[in-house]
Protein backbone atom coordinates (compact mmCIF):
# COMPACT_ATOMS: atom_id res chain seq x y z
CA UNK A 1 0.00 0.00 0.00
CA UNK A 2 2.91 2.52 0.89
CA UNK A 3 3.66 2.27 -2.85
CA UNK A 4 0.43 2.70 -4.34
CA UNK A 5 0.08 6.18 -1.99
CA UNK A 6 3.49 6.72 -3.59
CA UNK A 7 2.49 6.62 -6.94
CA UNK A 8 -0.62 8.46 -6.43
CA UNK A 9 1.59 11.33 -4.80
CA UNK A 10 3.68 10.96 -7.95
CA UNK A 11 1.00 10.78 -10.72
CA UNK A 12 0.96 14.59 -11.52
CA UNK A 13 4.15 14.77 -12.75
CA UNK A 14 5.16 11.27 -13.44
CA UNK A 15 5.57 11.74 -17.22
CA UNK A 16 8.25 14.04 -16.33
CA UNK A 17 10.01 11.98 -14.37
CA UNK A 18 13.96 11.69 -15.70
CA UNK A 19 14.45 8.10 -16.68
CA UNK A 20 15.98 5.89 -15.38
CA UNK A 21 14.26 5.68 -12.21
CA UNK A 22 14.22 3.10 -9.16
CA UNK A 23 11.52 2.05 -7.30
CA UNK A 24 12.19 -0.18 -4.40
CA UNK A 25 8.97 -2.95 -3.70
CA UNK A 26 9.04 -5.34 -1.04
CA UNK A 27 12.67 -5.00 0.07
CA UNK A 28 13.17 -5.82 -4.28
CA UNK A 29 14.59 -2.57 -5.83
CA UNK A 30 14.06 -2.41 -9.88
CA UNK A 31 15.65 0.08 -12.18
CA UNK A 32 13.32 1.75 -15.12
CA UNK A 33 15.07 2.59 -18.06
CA UNK A 34 12.25 4.51 -19.98
CA UNK A 35 8.39 4.81 -19.27
CA UNK A 36 6.59 1.79 -20.62
CA UNK A 37 5.19 1.82 -24.30
CA UNK A 38 2.50 -0.45 -23.77
CA UNK A 39 2.09 -2.57 -21.04
CA UNK A 40 -0.47 -5.68 -20.18
CA UNK A 41 -0.80 -6.14 -15.72
CA UNK A 42 -1.80 -9.57 -14.22
CA UNK A 43 -2.78 -8.45 -11.09
CA UNK A 44 -4.38 -5.90 -9.54
CA UNK A 45 -2.02 -4.02 -7.67
CA UNK A 46 0.15 -3.49 -11.07
CA UNK A 47 -3.21 -2.10 -12.63
CA UNK A 48 -3.48 0.32 -9.81
CA UNK A 49 0.38 1.20 -9.98
CA UNK A 50 -0.11 1.97 -13.67
CA UNK A 51 -3.29 3.94 -13.40
CA UNK A 52 -2.00 6.15 -10.10
CA UNK A 53 0.98 6.74 -12.46
CA UNK A 54 -1.09 7.89 -15.29
CA UNK A 55 -0.13 5.44 -18.04
CA UNK A 56 -3.54 4.38 -18.53
CA UNK A 57 -3.21 5.00 -22.60
CA UNK A 58 -0.13 2.74 -22.40
CA UNK A 59 -2.27 -0.35 -20.78
CA UNK A 60 -3.18 -2.90 -23.59
CA UNK A 61 -5.04 -4.73 -21.30
CA UNK A 62 -5.22 -6.09 -17.62
CA UNK A 63 -6.47 -9.48 -16.11
CA UNK A 64 -6.96 -10.81 -12.52
CA UNK A 65 -8.96 -8.14 -10.59
CA UNK A 66 -9.78 -9.55 -7.49
CA UNK A 67 -11.17 -6.58 -5.45
CA UNK A 68 -13.03 -2.81 -6.68
CA UNK A 69 -10.71 -0.81 -8.36
CA UNK A 70 -9.95 2.49 -5.75
CA UNK A 71 -12.78 5.11 -6.53
CA UNK A 72 -9.74 8.14 -6.64
CA UNK A 73 -8.41 5.58 -9.89
CA UNK A 74 -11.82 4.60 -11.29
CA UNK A 75 -12.80 6.58 -14.04
CA UNK A 76 -9.39 5.77 -15.61
CA UNK A 77 -9.65 2.34 -15.40
CA UNK A 78 -13.34 2.60 -17.19
CA UNK A 79 -11.66 4.05 -20.11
Amino acid sequence: MKFIALALALSKSVRGLDYPIGITNCGVFQQIDEAPKRAVTMNQGATEVMLALDLADRMAGTAYLDDYIWPELSDAYNQ
